[in-house]
């Protein structure tokens, strides 16, 4: 939970962070009143800056929403990819006099997570059954799906070299002959392995 203006901001690096690791964070930001927004007073910050970090974001814009809002937020941290969600909470909407009991919440259920179609799966066996160097790099999904098992014996099958992200440090055996190394970015993944056969 933050405050409103520097508060948010402050949250960006630690919220870019979670989004590139498939981390879910719900961050509860201060808003200033909905009637100022838009005319640049004293701590206003666009919760519209974190739009590419985040998997959703929402606003309280009136009180009768918040539990439809954090409803729908804690839907899309438990579904699909893991990561990020911010709920704009502007001042004046937070203030307001409800009757007790007038806001029911309904919590949600476990989320779902997404699967591939058949025919994708198909075709990822088929590329990396023929391809010629293969380099595995594991991340943040192996680690949150808890695929460790399954990702260690797709590697011993095609023999195929394991590199890991930050975040997926010690999902794989780092003393096993496969390992290659952790902390790498996907796009360099497989220098260290490629560089052997140029």
């Amino acid at each position: 939970m933050t405050g409103t203006g520097p508060g948010a901001t402050n949250t960006l690096t630690g919220i870019a962070g979670a989004y590139a690791d498939n981390i879910p964070v719900l961050l509860l930001m201060g808003q200033i009143p909905l009637a100022d927004l838009g005319k640049e007073v004293q701590q206003e910050v666009s919760a519209s800056i974190f739009d590419t970090l985040v998997k959703w974001r929402g606003t309280f814009a009136r009180v009768e929403d918040i539990p439809s809002v954090i409803r729908r937020a804690f839907t899309h941290l438990r579904s699909g990819s893991p990561g990020p969600v911010v709920l704009e909470m502007p001042q004046d909407v937070l203030m307001t006099d409800v009757p007790d009991g007038s806001l029911e919440y309904e919590p949600v259920g476990p989320g779902h997570k997404a699967a591939p179609a058949a025919d994708e799966v198909a075709r990822a066996a088929d590329l990396l059954v023929n391809a010629k160097n293969p380099v595995l790099n594991l991340g943040g999904g192996v680690l949150s799906a808890e695929a460790w098992d399954e990702a260690k014996e797709l590697a011993e099958l095609l023999s195929m070299p394991v590199a890991t992200t930050l975040v997926a440090k010690g999902v794989f055996p780092e003393d096993h002959p496969l390992f290659n190394g952790n902390g790498v970015l996907p796009p360099v993944a497989g220098m260290p392995v490629g560089l052997r056969y140029i």
